[in-house]
């Protein structure tokens, strides 16, 4: 019983604690649920908008605010952000990176796709995250920085070992590799890892002609220029919907510089007449940019500040229930020591009273044994010195009793047994014995001397 009350302030918080809580998480978890399909409204309406068949300005500029609305509703610290809602606020990164990219913007995309990786880290999409690093690899190897390449390279490597279910980030790792190789002025070696890569999709039955003329146009830029031009003709055995306006436009720049160093210039007008689509397409990837940049800016700073905010909340809420916690533990603790303190003192008195009780019975059966006249009343005063007036008590708490019936529960409490008290009553035992019986029935007791146990 002691134990259990020591424990009964902490059952009453830790009760506390929990409805409380799981009253917060339910409420918490239904707004999350309701702003989570707001959230999958905006980017649903965002993603037809930069799928359908001709992705121009006025889509890209009619879909951005929709995306950033996806991070506004549901971008909060990691830890209290479902997966699924990481999941979509990842492929929502994704796709700002991939506008950026329309748009020519590598900072801004590279931010992006770095924010896409860090949630995909919670997510643990495999394929998500082989992708997003091969992307990085990439788009770092395109920025001349060979290091953070490499970092990204190594870092999908991992996750490349199934080739059948990485294809694209493999080939991605292995473009941001032959970059990063250029870009050192290591030549031959980037133009091997290119060769490799052609073969590798040649031997799965890929289309292999943008390979070939993505490595016309670095053999175009490295000393080996004059070999190039086999490999930028295949540009005129792609169609143009395989193949963006802006990179046909560059392959044929070179061709017709090549053709130009040839005299050849009927190869040339060829060429030159791409540059109208090329100027065209350059144009349009510079349009509204701004706009889509400072949207993205002014979110950043937003959502930085936004993320400060939380985690200073929580860092302070962490605090308070700390401070709370403490302060239960250490109220159980002295409550627990009260407890502990009043048992000692409650076991030491019973003990001093037991040493007392004990010693009274001696004292009274001595004074019975020495059979003095009186017997009595000589009782009766001893027991008066030790508990005053207690067979008054017991007459006021039960007057139903008889005087005879008080004096024999009083004598029966200090052990004296029924043919002693019919001694010292001067009465029968027979009579002891009816009067014992009326005791219990008018008590309800079982045992005669715990009538007296209140009184002592």
């Amino acid at each position: 019983m002691k134990r259990l009350l020591n424990i009964i302030p902490v059952i009453v918080f830790i009760s506390f604690v929990m409805v409380f809580s799981n009253s917060c998480i339910n409420k918490s978890k239904q707004e999350q649920s309701e702003t989570y399909l707001t959230a999958k409204k905006y980017f649903k309406d965002a993603y037809r908008m930069l799928n359908k068949d001709i992705v121009d300005n006025d889509s890209i500029v009619d879909a951005f605010p929709k995306l950033i609305e996806v991070l506004r509703l549901l971008e909060v610290l990691p830890e209290d952000m479902t997966i699924d809602e990481m999941s979509l606020v990842s492929t929502t990164y994704i796709n700002i990176s991939l506008v950026f990219f329309s748009k020519g913007e590598p900072i801004l995309e590279t931010e992006a796709a770095k924010r896409a990786l860090d949630y995909q880290k919670y997510v643990n999409d495999t394929n998500e995250i082989a992708r997003l690093a091969a992307d990085l690899a990439l788009i770092y190897s395109a920025l001349g920085d060979a290091e953070s390449s490499q970092y990204y390279i190594d870092y999908a490597a991992p996750y490349l070992d199934t080739m059948s279910d990485f294809v694209e980030p493999y080939l991605k790792t292995r473009t941001a590799l032959e970059y990063s190789l250029f870009f050192q002025e290591k030549y031959d070696s980037s133009f091997r890892v290119n060769i490799e890569s052609i073969a590798f999709k040649h031997r799965r039955g890929m289309d292999t002609k943008n390979d070939s003329v993505a490595l016309g146009m670095s053999i175009f830029e490295s000393p080996y220029k004059h070999l190039s031009k086999p490999f930028l003709l295949k540009i005129f055995d792609i169609d143009r919907k395989d193949i963006s306006d802006v990179s046909r436009g560059i392959a044929m720049n070179y061709l017709a510089q090549i053709y130009e160093e040839e005299n050849n210039t009927d190869s040339l007008t060829i060429c030159q007449k791409f540059f109208v689509p090329y100027a065209e397409a350059q144009f349009q990837r510079s349009q509204n940019v701004v706009g889509i940049k400072q949207l993205y800016e002014d979110y950043k700073v937003e959502r930085d500040a936004k993320l400060d905010t939380l985690r200073k909340q929580k860092d302070l809420r962490k605090q308070r229930i700390n401070r709370i916690v403490i302060c239960v533990v250490l109220m159980s603790l002295v409550v627990s020591l009260i407890i502990i303190l009043r048992h000692i003192n409650h076991r030491k008195s019973k003990t001093q009273r037991r040493i007392i009780d004990d010693t009274l019975r001696q004292n009274l059966h001595t004074i019975y044994n020495n059979k003095k006249n009186n017997i009595y009343q000589i009782i009766i005063n001893e027991i008066d010195l030790v508990y005053p007036k207690i067979i008054d008590n017991v007459r006021q708490s039960y007057p139903e009793l008889t005087e005879t019936e008080a004096d024999i529960c009083l004598l029966s409490f200090f052990s004296f047994r029924v043919k002693e008290i019919a001694i010292i009553l001067n009465l029968r035992e027979n009579t002891i014995s009816k009067y014992r019986s009326s005791i219990i029935k008018k008590t309800g007791v079982s045992v005669i001397g715990d009538v007296l146990k209140p009184f002592v």
